[in-house]
């Protein structure tokens, strides 16, 4: 087992999150996030921003850790599949469901 390639892989994760939440928070503090997005059916540009800033800040670092051809297929067949169930779900995929069936809301 070549714990070089695990550690490498493991750093590219990290720093890959780490540069799309750099990326996330100055459009949060600059408000580019907040704009209207009406064409595309989204509330903000968060909708759409936010999973490019992490794309781009992973495309980013796979140039300088010089990941392998096989990671590329299954982002974009993992990319491809999310988009896929999104559609396929109506955007239920990402709306948080009630715990239990529990509406806390309307609790008094």
């Amino acid at each position: 087992m070549d714990y070089k390639k695990i550690i490498k892989m493991i750093s590219f994760l990290f720093s890959g999150l780490v540069v799309g939440a750099l990326l996330i928070l100055i459009s949060e503090l600059i408000k580019f996030s907040h704009l209207n997005l009406i064409p595309f059916g989204g509330v903000s540009w968060a909708v759409w921003f936010h999973p490019v800033a992490m794309g781009v800040s992973f495309g980013i670092l796979s140039k300088l850790f010089k990941i392998n051809k096989p990671i590329y297929i299954f982002l974009f067949v993992t990319i491809i599949s999310i988009i896929t169930f999104y559609f396929i779900y109506n955007g239920l995929l990402f709306i948080n469901p009630l715990p239990f069936g529990i509406n806390t809301s309307s609790a008094i």
